[in-house]
C-alpha cells in the first residue's frame, strides 16, 4: 500500500485503533522515512493485555510511534504478512485466544510508510515470539472480489495522492475515502469475512464509497464479534447484494490457491 490509511474496529468512531489496520494515519506534516530504509523498533514493550473489550482494540500507527491494543499474535500476523487465519497453518490455540497490548518506537530518521510499519512488526514477532515459518501453496475457499456487469460504481476520489480512509460506523457500514481496492480488499479481509479475499477486479485508482448491509452470522467472528440474526424487515441487503448494487463489484465464494504461511515456531513474547 503506497499511503496511510486509516481503518477502525466496530462501533469504535474514529479513535486510533485490519490491510485490518485500526489506524495508520499518521502526521500529514511529518517528514517521510527514506523509501530504501530497513527500520526497525528502537523500544518496543509487549504485555498480556489486563482489559479485554471489544471497543478498545486495535493498531495504531501515528508518527513514530506504533500500538497494538487487546490484539492477538494471529492478529498482528494478519497485519504484518496480509494473510487471513485461515492462511495460517501450524498456530497454538494460545496465539489466537490470548491478548497482547504492544507500543514500539522507530528507529532512524522520518515517519515510517505502511509497508515499513508491517516489516517492523514482522522482525518484531521474530524477535519477541520466536516466530519462524515456510510459505506453501494450498487450494483454499477464498472470496474472489470481481467487477459486477455494469461496472464500477464508485466515485473516483478527487484526492489521488493523500491519506486514505476506511472505516466501520457499526456492523454492516463501511465507508471509504480516497481508498484503493487494494484497502478495500485488506479491511474486508481483516475485519470482515470468515475466508481470505483475493482481488481480481483490475480496478486501479483511489474512490470514495459508502456500503451499507445486513450483516450474517459468518461475518466479523474473526472479530470476536456475533452479528445478530437478520430482521425480516432489515434496512439493508445481504453483503452479496448491496457491494454490487452499492460498489458495482462482486463477491463470490470460490476455490482457488493461496498463500499459506506453516508455522515452525512460535513461543510466548520474552519479558520487556
Amino acid at each position: 500500500m503506497d499511503a496511510g490509511t486509516d481503518y477502525f474496529p466496530p462501533d469504535a468512531g474514529t479513535r486510533d485503533g485490519p490491510d485490518g489496520v485500526a489506524n495508520a494515519g499518521g502526521s500529514r506534516e511529518a517528514k517521510p522515512m527514506a523509501a530504501n530504509a530497513n527500520p526497525s523498533f528502537e523500544v518496543v514493550t509487549v504485555k498480556p493485555t489486563v482489559v479485554r473489550d471489544i471497543l478498545n482494540k486495535g493498531f495504531g500507527m501515528r508518527g513514530r510511534r506504533f500500538t497494538v491494543t487487546n490484539e492477538s499474535v494471529a492478529d498482528m500476523i494478519t497485519l504484518a504478512f496480509g494473510l487471513h487465519v485461515q492462511q495460517m497453518a501450524g498456530l497454538p490455540p494460545w496465539a489466537l485466544s490470548e491478548k497482547f497490548d504492544v507500543e514500539g518506537t522507530a528507529d532512524g530518521e522520518g515517519e515510517p510508510s505502511l509497508d515499513q510499519w508491517k516489516l517492523m512488526l514482522r522482525k518484531m514477532l521474530a524477535d519477541r515470539f520466536q516466530l519462524s515459518f515456510h510459505m506453501e501453496k494450498r487450494e483454499l475457499l477464498v472470496y474472489a472480489l470481481t467487477v459486477a456487469k455494469g461496472g464500477p460504481k464508485m466515485t473516483r476520489s478527487a484526492n489521488q495522492d493523500g491519506l486514505a480512509g476506511l472505516g466501520l460506523r457499526g456492523l454492516g457500514s463501511v465507508v471509504g475515502r480516497s481508498a484503493n481496492i487494494g484497502n478495500f480488499r485488506n479491511f474486508m479481509q481483516g475485519y470482515v469475512m470468515d475466508r481470505p479475499v483475493v482481488d481480481q477486479t483490475g480496478i486501479e485508482g483511489r474512490y470514495d464509497f459508502t456500503l451499507d448491509w445486513t450483516p450474517d452470522e459468518f461475518q466479523f467472528s474473526t472479530q470476536g464479534v456475533k452479528a445478530p440474526p437478520p430482521p425480516e424487515n432489515a434496512q439493508h441487503p445481504t453483503l452479496y447484494t448491496a457491494i454490487q448494487q452499492q460498489m458495482g463489484l462482486k463477491l463470490e465464494a470460490v476455490k482457488a490457491p493461496a498463500d499459506v504461511m506453516v508455522v515452525d515456531r512460535l513461543e510466548k513474547p520474552s519479558e520487556n
